[in-house]
């Protein structure tokens, strides 16, 4: 029997949803075909399949950032009350995902590559299409719909079929805006880590350019800094397990360069596997390692180790440097957050093909070392910052879990 109700309402609301199909709650518009390859300045914004699944936090608004195209037109813009949906990815999670088209003005923007446009009638909130496209009862929709096996696809015709769980106007209203409040909520705690990740990055390049210093107990400042490489603070630098990755057994991890995250650099729980076959402590993770990507588009990427990731085996498209016990760790690992060391990177990696840095390169990378006092004291205060940002990181997942929550509580 299909539920007709949600679980959790508004105390006065007490009348039962109708269901109703997206094909009888408005229409689909026009779209075009148009990709990246037209970019330019022009009258005309765009905004294909890839901006909905990476770009845009689900509003497209006056002041929203969309690319012009050279096109003159004429063509038929988007709306204000507009739904815009992705209809192709590589991931179930993207396909079908939507942003709202809410407070555009006068901007002109048409809707582009694998795209399709929706407008609600008098009987459908924007916002509350805009919120049910978040719900699980939604993504399953679009698994039973969706086509394609390396591209995932779905069509007008299909998307038309969507029942709607539709209360009356004011409680999806009401709906809508208690979710619009989370979601700002939300957006606040973002900007907040990014405030933050900001000043960490700012106080990262003057302390490694040395217009910050540290001083000692009396007041003086530390030594000179020298110059060093990479190869001669390391023990070793080595290559990684080539072993397929099998289910986690519980115990023995497996890192390789998927499970780290590009923005936290911390091992992804989530994905944890168990390398396969026989397993030796030649490739074990020991605390203070540092890890560095190899190869791809990831080229550079490092992960620095710590007891708390448990037991871990890397693989083979990373490369390991066991840091001297003489030396502080995080200090080393710090230095593969600047700017001076992505552009190293991007000058090292480059190749005929695929980018690349093997070990012996990365041995070669130069930064300057103080003394090891001035060097515990700056990955000192840097840990602080981190562990603040760690603390707001959690706090958003807490705030993303809640409107989980009220999803799966709030729509059939």
């Amino acid at each position: 029997m299909i539920k007709t109700t949600p679980r959790l309402r508004f105390n006065s609301f007490n009348q039962i949803w109708k269901r109703k199909k997206l094909a009888d709650l408005g229409s689909f518009n026009k779209t075009y075909s148009f990709s990246r390859n037209v970019e330019g300045e022009g009258e005309y914004h765009h905004i294909h399949y890839g901006d909905i699944h990476s770009t845009y936090r689900g509003i497209i608004n006056e002041q929203t950032d969309v690319p012009s195209i050279t096109e003159e037109g004429p063509f038929e813009c988007i709306e204000d009350g507009e739904i815009i949906f992705a209809d192709a990815s590589e991931d179930y999670n993207d396909l079908g995902k939507a942003v709202a088209v809410w407070g555009l003005e006068s901007k002109k923007v048409i809707s582009g590559l694998h795209t399709h446009r929706f407008k609600p009638n008098n009987e459908l909130d924007t916002r509350f299409l805009f919120y049910f496209t978040q719900s699980s009862p939604y993504r399953r929709f679009v698994r039973e719909q969706g086509t394609g096996i390396s591209v995932l696809g779905i069509s007008k015709s299909n998307l038309a079929k969507l029942e709607l769980p539709l209360p009356s106007m004011e409680e999806q209203k009401r709906i809508s805006a208690f979710f619009f409040l989370l979601d700002q909520k939300i957006e606040k705690q973002k900007e907040k880590i990014e405030q933050f990740e900001m000043f960490k990055k700012d106080m990262m390049e003057k302390i490694f350019k040395q217009e910050i210093r540290f001083k000692d107990k009396v007041g003086k400042f530390y030594s000179e800094w020298e110059n060093v490489t990479l190869g001669n603070v390391s023990i070793s630098l080595d290559y990684g397990l080539n072993a397929a990755a099998t289910k986690y057994d519980g115990e023995n991890k497996y890192i390789r360069i998927t499970d780290i995250d590009d923005q936290t650099r911390r091992y992804i729980e989530e994905n944890k596997v168990s390398p396969e076959g026989n397993l030796t402590d030649n490739y074990l993770v020991k605390r203070g390692d540092i890890l560095f990507a190899r190869t791809g588009a990831s080229t550079g990427k490092s992960f620095l180790y710590e007891n708390s990731d448990g037991k871990m085996y890397f693989a083979g498209f990373l490369i390991r440097a066991r840091i001297k016990p003489n030396v502080d760790y995080k200090f080393v690992y710090y230095q593969t957050l600047t700017t001076s060391y992505q552009r190293w990177v991007k000058v090292m990696s480059m190749r005929s093909g695929q980018p690349g840095i093997n070990a012996t390169e990365y041995a070669s990378f130069v930064f300057s070392l103080p003394s090891i006092e001035e060097q515990r004291k700056i990955s000192i205060f840097l840990s602080k910052i981190e562990d603040k940002i760690g603390a707001e990181r959690e706090k958003l997942k807490a705030l993303i879990q809640q409107k989980k929550g009220y999803l799966q509580q709030m729509f059939v």
